[in-house]
């Protein structure tokens, strides 16, 4: 989502969640909270700091068994918390939740700052100005250090732009980008509709003008959403469109249903998005472990060794004393010296005594082990 189509969102979130009161907050998947609030019904907003999103939902996903400690954290200060107002920063993809809550006697006020800005977006939960917790740490996103909002962009204002304005803007290449870049809450796929509209005024129209009524007439529809879904399902927008598409009940609809209809941000994407990565999750430990036990039989094939260096040190049990770190011993069957490393601490009888119980350990413990790690070898395949 980009600005305008953030504004238009908000336009439709504000009457259902403004003076609701926050019952839960889950993380079904990294970066997807849902926050669940009650005034006159259940209401779950979706903010989805890493998609940019941000609007009432219906979709359900599990929750995970743990919550994270940044989960934990908003719980602890917001549950029960009443949400005052929900504002957004211009037309950035800035939003601020403002709640308050009593904690005992106290009134404790609270600001849950959404930045939605993909890959480099975060939520914070501020008191005053002191950050108490943050999504995604950053140097300028510390616990406990004063917040410092988003540089905001010098960009035209996508109401009050004028052609003169966007005519030197929209003579290179690549007018989209050149109105992403120049204009303020505008992202690329609003751009793409916005130059379609403009270039169906035909050649020998003012391009510049009619991309800039189309670009105010867009804007309008921020206050008023008249929802949309491309037919494909993949594309909601808060505005009558230039390609063919239904009416949506509502905007926030539309985008349930147009995630429902892209794999990559739909809800059974983000399921199994979610499955995915509690399976990495067991592959990974499966195979840190089949790692060690392997690691594990191979130290056992040396309890043969242990008990023939054992047998060696209990010959000269008298002439290695505490102290010594190692020994060379000719080994009478092989005619060649053997070095022993010993523990110093202990005398050559006691180190021969530890060799020969690590052998035993050994043996004891192979059957296991290798049932173990046939067992867990299964399981990684099957994962």
């Amino acid at each position: 989502m980009d600005g305008l189509a953030i504004a238009a969102s908000l336009t439709e979130l504000r009457p259902a969640v403004e003076g609701s009161l926050v019952r839960s907050i889950h993380e079904p998947v990294p970066s997807a909270f849902f926050v669940s609030v009650f005034s006159g019904g259940n209401h779950t907003v979706l903010l989805s700091t890493r998609q940019a999103l941000i609007y009432e939902t219906r979709v359900r996903l599990p929750n995970p068994p743990k919550p994270s400690p940044f989960v934990m954290l908003l719980r602890k200060h917001l549950r029960g918390a009443k949400i005052r107002t929900v504002t957004q920063l211009g037309w950035e993809r800035t939003v601020t939740f403002e709640l308050e809550r009593f904690d005992g006697v106290d009134l404790r006020t609270y600001r849950l700052v959404a930045e939605l800005t993909g890959v480099q977006g975060s939520l914070i939960l501020l008191e005053g100005d002191r950050i108490l917790g943050c999504e995604r740490k950053t140097p300028r996103l510390v616990p406990g250090a004063p917040y410092v909002p988003l540089e905001p962009q010098a960009k035209l204002d996508p109401t009050t732009v004028r052609p003169d304005h966007l005519r030197v803007v929209l003579r290179g290449p690549d007018p989209e980008r050149a109105l992403v870049a120049h204009v303020d809450g505008v992202g690329r796929a609003t751009a793409e509709d916005v130059i379609a509209f403009g270039r169906a005024g035909g050649p020998s129209a003012d391009f510049a003008s009619e991309v800039t009524t189309a670009l105010r007439a867009i804007a309008t529809y921020v206050h008023k959403p008249a929802a949309h879904l491309r037919l494909d399902g993949r594309r909601a927008t808060f505005y009558p469109p230039p390609y063919e598409a239904a009416v949506a009940p509502s905007f926030s609809e539309a985008l349930d249903r147009s995630a429902d209809a892209d794999q990559d941000e739909s809800a059974q994407g983000v399921e199994d998005r979610a499955l995915r990565a509690r399976l990495q999750h067991a592959l990974g430990r499966r195979v840190r472990t089949v790692g060690k036990l392997r690691a594990w039989l191979d130290d056992a094939g040396r309890a043969a060794e242990l008990r023939h260096q054992a047998d060696l040190l209990s010959l000269h049990t008298r002439d290695l004393g505490p102290g010594t770190t190692s020994a060379v011993i000719p080994d009478p069957v092989s005619e060649t010296p053997t070095v022993i490393t010993l523990d110093p601490a202990l005398g050559a009888r006691e180190n021969a005594q530890r060799f020969y119980g690590r052998a035993r350990r050994l043996d004891r413990g192979r059957p296991s082990v290798t049932a173990r790690l046939a067992r867990l070898e299964a399981e990684v395949r099957i994962l």
